[in-house]
């Protein structure tokens, strides 16, 4: 298990390309690691973008199942989580 806090490799969880920049350290990860907390700590909201450009893309590679078996969300806002239900509720229809 490893746990990424995503404050200490992004600005902000608002852009296409932090959400790219989070992609490529998850799927580094991933290599090495079967579980992966995902830390919001510091992080008061996100956007759909930063999640379409990271968790969504991991989605598609792997699927919605192993993506909530391998990640855990961890010192999430209520707001982060808000987020991440709509967003994966909205997409888990083509997965």
């Amino acid at each position: 298990m490893v746990t990424i806090t995503i404050k200490d490799h992004v600005s902000e969880g608002f852009t296409n390309d932090d959400g790219g920049l989070l992609y490529d350290i998850i799927k580094s990860a991933m290599k090495d690691h079967d579980i992966i907390n995902l830390s919001f700590e510091d992080m008061n909201a996100i956007s759909s973008s930063f999640l379409n450009s990271s968790l969504v893309k991991i989605k598609e590679e792997i699927g919605f199942g192993e993506l909530k078996r391998r990640f855990k969300f961890v010192k999430t806002t209520p707001s982060i989580n808000s987020t991440i239900r709509t967003r994966f509720s909205q997409n888990h229809i083509s997965a």
